[in-house]
């Protein structure tokens, strides 16, 4: 299963996403965009192993 960036369980700002600090492949990033918190987050697809640790970290 791909996936997915839920909004409202996952903040958009680099240093404060458990998603991306926890993804062990990097897979994840925050690009600066006009978003209402300046931003959103990327998954690299290619990097991505579906291991699960994001969605695990982003409840937590």
């Amino acid at each position: 299963m791909r996936s997915v960036i839920l909004k409202e369980k996952c903040p958009a700002q680099a240093n404060v996403s458990k998603s991306i600090i926890a993804c062990p492949s990097h897979a994840m990033s925050y690009v600066k965009d006009n978003e209402p918190l300046g931003g959103r987050i990327e998954i690299d697809y290619t990097k991505c192993t579906r291991c699960g640790t994001c969605a695990k970290k982003a409840v937590e």
